[in-house]
């Protein structure tokens, strides 16, 4: 592994910072113009995230929502479709899963609150490439 200021970094992560470094070096001192006079400690890469990670995330979110509506006495059902359809929606390449709790909320945690009193079972099922809530008069 090489090294650059305190972090051990892995093969793929050398290509990176081997090509970023001779930029800062030629600033000089370790010093760069966009960093205000502080220095450079170390370079952390980050590598994009896949869409099962994304979905992975999207689990886990849905799951504290699922927790909430629990101890109240409600249930949530989110088919593995739904689940996708809401990972793509919130992930972008460009800024990974920002945005990811705004659609997950969007899509099923205020249509979930504006029909809280008409059911207590509720499920999110993928139609036409869409996360629909359906409410239940049981639960599934």
């Amino acid at each position: 592994p090489c090294k650059l200021g305190r972090g051990e970094h892995g093969p793929r992560d050398c290509v990176v910072i081997q090509r970023v470094a001779p930029s800062f070096k030629r600033i000089g001192g370790g010093q760069c113009a966009l960093l205000r006079g502080h220095r450079l400690d170390d370079v952390v890469v980050f590598t994009p995230l896949t869409i099962d990670e994304v979905r992975r995330i999207a689990e886990l979110y849905i799951d504290t929502i699922r927790n909430r509506m629990v101890a109240h006495g409600k249930t949530l059902v989110v088919s593995d479709a739904a689940v996708t359809v809401l990972a793509r929606a919130g992930f972008s390449v460009k800024y990974g899963a920002r945005f990811l709790k705004r659609a997950i909320d969007e899509k099923v945690k205020v249509p979930v609150t504006l029909k809280w009193k008409e059911s207590d079972h509720f499920l999110v099922e993928e139609v036409d490439g869409e996360p629909v809530l359906i409410t239940q008069k049981v639960a599934v």
